[in-house]
């Protein structure tokens, strides 16, 4: 009966993904450069068009995709030595992605 109603949003397993990847989340965030990090935010938290950050900023709006480029870099590398190593799986376990 309930299969062709859309999905309500996370199952418990990719919730309970995401509580445990929230703190590494923002460990590995305080981690970059201010600019670095003000540009994910204000993209990946606000969604906010690079254009409107490159004015918010005062840059332009190529430094902001390399901002964020280098963010998005560190990031990964940053989750990767704390264990974070890919998408949720099946099983509700990250894996190489």
């Amino acid at each position: 009966m309930g299969e062709g109603l859309p999905d309500s949003g996370a199952s418990p397993e990719r919730g309970a993904h995401n509580a445990r990847l929230r703190p590494l989340l923002e460990r590995a965030l305080a981690g970059l450069p201010e600019e670095q990090r003000e540009v994910f935010v204000l993209r990946e938290y606000s969604g906010i068009p690079f254009k409107e950050i490159a004015e918010v900023t005062g840059v332009s709006e190529n430094t902001v995709k390399s901002r964020m480029r280098y963010a998005l870099e560190g990031l990964r590398r940053r989750l990767g030595e704390l264990g974070v190593d890919g998408d949720l799986s099946e099983d509700g376990r990250t894996v190489a992605g």
